[in-house]
């Protein structure tokens, strides 16, 4: 572990705050949000199976909406429940609701 930490510190450096700063937007971004999979076991049962099953990934997942903020960090709520693999990304962040509860402006 500690190779690997050599080497990929050396290939992406940890940006210096006035970088990070350069690189931020003009207009502030409150939350990016992102829908990720995590790989699952086959489910023997096929209702079960078939609610997991991810068309994209070609295998069993579950499916989560995570927001964080603009400079990284995520906030306690905007981390959803687990969801099957075969729902929509649209469909994942309107159950959520994630993105009422972002003030508006």
């Amino acid at each position: 572990i500690n190779l690997l930490h050599d080497v990929l510190s050396a290939w992406f450096p940890v940006p210096t705050r006035s970088q990070m700063l350069k690189a931020y937007p003009r207009q502030l971004i409150h939350t990016l949000f992102d829908a990720t999979e995590i790989f699952t076991d086959k489910a023997t049962r096929l209702k079960v199976y078939s609610v997991l099953y991810s068309h994209y990934k070609n295998h069993s997942t579950l499916k989560f909406l995570i927001g964080c903020y603009g400079i990284g960090t995520t906030w306690d709520e905007a981390v959803s429940d687990g969801f099957g693999g075969s729902i929509s990304d649209p469909m994942v962040t309107r159950i959520t609701k994630l993105l009422d509860m972002i003030p508006f402006g």
